[in-house]
């Protein structure tokens, strides 16, 4: 399956303004990004009800609505009079993050296309049923893009006048929002990353995880933790969650008076047994994770996340787990990462965990690269 980015970098328009945040109306609830192409010669989809139709160009806007709980994408392709040329859906398998907090999304090949003259397609299906052939898709997943498929089309368009009307009232909560000072995401995700990184000049900020589920102008509760990249062979130790079935690098939040050492190797002890020598610790990557309080009404749970390289010594301790540690079942493992990978695209952890999980599992994927051109 593909993974593709919501700036829609493929096409060229990651140098337009990009938006991305949550937005809730009346009848949609999700992720949206919004696209302004502010320049670019128009290019053209042919269809037999609507003939030759503008997909983008200077004036246009692509606004991709997400709703929470489905596995589709809507992308409305906006004229610059302000009416739909194009509804564009992508059945998905998941939506992801990149490093610098864009949202991608996993297609799940099969789409739908229809415009506000009639017109109905569905297209791809070849290569739903050749990735299903080959083994990409599992039965399950091979059943729940068609039943999507077949959602979408019910939904969307056996009432085009409504679809456009939902269209427009997630449009609408979109430009309200800019209107009331939310800035181009790219430049908002830079500049925070940034700022926060200027206390630790020889960390690399990595990405960002924001789910977007809070208000912005909520109260902050921050909890930085560190974390340890211990390698072993062409295996890492990890965390294994046996409760979710999921794999996190050893490490934690910080104990009153710790640094990042103390903390580090504190940590490391206490999840896997491990003793981290002290000498070898270095500094590997920052990354952001940002989402809706569990516990706090109207607060932003902040989490600053600093990952570090070491080595430990031979022999392995005792573990000294906390109360919902051990109820996971935590469990030292000597994994290889696209293992772990592998596991985390398919664990069932909680809602409140799907950020943690992700935030593991794009830095797995990062060492996996790094060792590979090694």
């Amino acid at each position: 399956m593909k993974r593709k980015r919501l700036d829609r970098d493929a096409w060229g328009f990651q140098y337009f303004p990009y938006y991305q945040m949550r937005i809730e109306t009346e009848h949609f609830k999700g992720l949206v990004a919004l696209l302004s192409l502010t320049s670019g010669e128009y290019q053209y989809w042919e269809y037999p009800k609507a003939g030759k139709t503008k997909i983008c160009g200077e004036g246009m806007t692509w606004l991709q609505m997400v709703p929470e709980g489905r596995a589709h994408m809507v992308t409305a392709m906006y004229l610059p009079n302000g009416r739909v040329s194009t509804w564009y859906v992508d059945i998905l398998e998941a939506v992801e993050y990149n490093r610098d907090g864009i949202a991608v999304y996993v297609d799940k090949y099969l789409d739908v296309i229809f415009t506000p003259q009639g017109d109905v397609l569905v297209d791809d299906r070849d290569e739903l049923d050749a990735a299903y052939a080959s083994g990409e898709l599992s039965k399950e997943q091979y059943k729940n893009a068609l039943g999507e498929g077949d959602a979408v089309l019910a939904e969307y368009c056996a009432n085009l006048e409504q679809t456009e009307q939902y269209s427009n009232e997630v449009l609408e909560a979109v430009k309200q929002k800019i209107a009331e000072g939310a800035r181009d995401y790219k430049k908002v995700v830079r500049e925070t990353l940034d700022e926060k990184m200027k206390a630790y000049p020889k960390m690399r900020p990595l990405f960002c995880v924001d789910m977007l589920d809070y208000e912005e102008d909520w109260q902050h509760s921050a909890r930085p933790s560190v974390r340890g990249i211990i390698r072993k062979g062409d295996t890492l130790a990890m965390v294994h969650s046996a409760l979710y079935d999921y794999y996190k690098f050893p490490g934690g939040g910080f104990k009153e008076g710790e640094d990042h050492k103390a903390a580090l190797i504190r940590e490391v002890q206490e999840e896997t047994g491990l003793n981290v020598k002290p000498e070898t610790i270095k500094e590997y990557g920052f990354v952001l994770r940002l989402q809706k309080s569990e516990h706090l009404e109207k607060t932003i749970f902040e989490q600053e996340n600093f990952y570090y390289t070491c080595e430990v010594l031979e022999e392995i301790g005792e573990q000294n787990l906390d109360d919902y540690e051990a109820e996971e079942g935590f469990t030292l493992k000597f994994v290889k990462p696209e293992e772990a990978i592998r596991t985390n695209r398919n664990c069932h952890c909680t809602e409140w965990d799907k950020a943690m999980v992700e935030r593991e599992t794009k830095v797995l994927e990062g060492l996996k690269k790094t060792w590979k051109e090694r």
